[in-house]
């Protein structure tokens, strides 16, 4: 189960930094905070019950299968959390009331690019882990 949930978030991640937040770019800047209020506001449907369960599965499998690499996963998974809430919505809440200035989303794509790559290296574990 937790490879199904790695799986979605590293996927989910990688076509929000390719596709998602760079076309928020190109949307009109008056229409952008309706826009990206909506988007959040979605997203989060997404997103938030997928990392409680990652954060979950996780949890367990570092509790019952002790060990570095599974301590690095769950290690991996709280820094997700930490960046997601601690930097991304921050962001995220400056953009929709300044609306997509570009320095907020250049830190937009810094932090969940930081964020992806966390997710991917919890993907990764998580095959070596299952399928090895």
């Amino acid at each position: 189960m937790a490879l199904v949930v790695d799986t979605f978030l590293f996927a989910l991640a990688w076509a929000v930094q390719l596709v998602v937040y760079p076309g928020f770019r190109w949307v009109n800047t008056a229409a952008n905070p309706h826009w990206h209020r909506t988007y959040t506001s979605r997203i989060v449907v997404l997103t938030l019950p997928t990392m409680v369960a990652q954060l979950v599965l996780h949890g367990l499998i570092a509790y019952r299968h002790p060990g570095w690499i599974n301590a690095l996963g769950l290690l991996l998974v709280l820094i997700s959390w930490a960046i997601t809430f601690g930097s991304a919505v921050r962001v995220h809440q400056k953009i929709s009331i300044q609306g997509p200035r570009q320095e907020l989303l250049d830190s937009l794509m810094a932090v969940h690019g930081f964020r992806t790559g966390v997710w991917s290296i919890v993907f990764l574990i998580q095959i070596k882990q299952t399928l090895l």
